[in-house]
């Protein structure tokens, strides 16, 4: 029932990979959203069990709801280990905390800067000399995702005082590459 779906609907985080899933209702049935271009359907197969449609693999998605209603989606890609994800709310986006990732950042490894920027009152944007500009995601306060490749998974590092001094960058072939705030 729609009523039963809808307890699945949440933000999910991986501890592991850094990443966030959301899960929600749509027509239905249920949506894994990885980004606005990017969703697969969720077709039931059992109790609390998932199978991904539109996907190249098998991949299994499997919700653990705990006595304490705290849930962890498990998906499972063929024979792969699985990858855990916990629910988790995301913060609130307002102009304190997206003016505090304004700035520019360097690279001393790649010689080159990307700008971060407020849109309006609500968007946090980058840029790049060469890539121009993309919209920047806040899944944590120090996880960012950018809709650019080169940046995807942005880890930020603050001081002891919460300041930022800079940012890693991950994506499939790079991993923790240093960013400087300047």
């Amino acid at each position: 029932s729609i009523q039963e779906l809808e307890q699945y609907c949440a933000y999910y985080w991986s501890e592991e990979a850094n990443y966030a899933r959301k899960i929600y209702l749509k027509d239905d049935t249920l949506r894994y959203f990885r980004s606005e271009s990017n969703e697969s359907k969720l077709v039931p197969v059992g109790k609390d069990s998932f199978r991904m449609e539109d996907v190249s693999s098998l991949i299994t998605v499997k919700f653990e709801i705990e006595q304490d209603l705290s849930t962890t989606m498990v998906v499972k890609e063929g024979d792969n280990d699985p990858g855990r994800l916990s629910k988790y709310t995301p913060p609130e986006i307002d102009l304190v905390l997206l003016n505090s990732y304004a700035g520019s950042y360097f690279s001393p490894e790649l010689d080159t800067y990307y700008d971060l920027y407020v849109q309006g009152d609500s968007i946090l944007m980058g840029n790049h000399v060469r890539h121009g500009d993309f919209e920047i995601h806040i899944l944590r306060e120090n996880f960012l995702e950018a809709e650019l490749w080169p940046l995807r998974s942005i880890r930020v590092e603050r001081n002891k005082k919460g300041r930022i001094l800079g940012f890693y960058v991950s994506n499939g072939r790079v991993r923790n590459l240093w960013f400087e705030k300047q």
